[in-house]
C-alpha cells in the first residue's frame, strides 16, 4: 500500500494547472530499490516519483484553496504498463489502484472544470521516461 500523505501539490504552469500526489519518503525508497534491483533502464530519480491528479491546460483558479488538498490518499500497486510519450519514447509506469486518486481527479474536473488530453484517467507513477522496450518487467 502506498501512502500519499499531505501530498497534494498544486502548481500553476504556463500551460494551465498541475496537481500531483507525492509519495512518502518510505514509498519512494521502496520503489527506487525495486527499480535498481531490476536494472530498469534510464530510471527516474525518486524525487520525481508522483501520481498526477490533474494536468489541465485550462487554468483552475481557486483550486489552491480547496481543503481537499490537505487530505491523504492511498493507493495499491497494480500492473506495470508501457505508455508512449509524445516524443516517441516508451515510458514504464506502475499503474495504481486508487479510488482516492480517481475521486480527486473527478473532483477537480467537476468542481473547477479541469480538462485533460486523455480519454481516461489512469493513476500511475512513471519510473522511466525512456524504458526502450514494450516488455513489462515481471513482479
Amino acid at each position: 500500500m502506498m501512502t500519499f500523505k499531505e501530498a497534494l501539490d498544486l502548481k500553476a504552469h504556463k500551460f494551465g494547472t498541475y496537481i500531483c500526489a507525492n509519495l512518502t519518503i518510505e514509498n519512494k525508497l521502496e520503489l527506487f530499490n525495486w527499480v535498481q534491483a531490476n536494472k530498469i533502464p534510464e530510471p527516474c530519480s525518486p524525487s520525481q516519483y508522483h501520481a498526477t491528479v490533474v494536468y489541465s491546460r485550462k487554468g483552475i483558479p481557486g483550486a489552491d484553496k480547496d481543503p481537499i488538498l490537505k487530505k491523504s490518499a492511498m493507493a495499491s500497486a497494480g500492473d506495470w504498463k508501457i505508455f508512449d510519450s509524445k516524443d516517441g519514447k516508451k515510458c514504464l509506469v506502475l499503474h495504481l489502484e486508487s479510488g482516492c486518486l480517481e475521486k480527486l481527479h473527478k473532483h477537480f474536473k467537476t468542481e473547477y472544470g479541469a480538462i485533460h488530453d486523455f480519454k481516461t484517467y489512469e493513476p500511475h507513477i512513471t519510473v522511466s521516461y525512456d524504458y526502450g522496450s514494450d516488455v513489462v518487467p515481471k513482479t
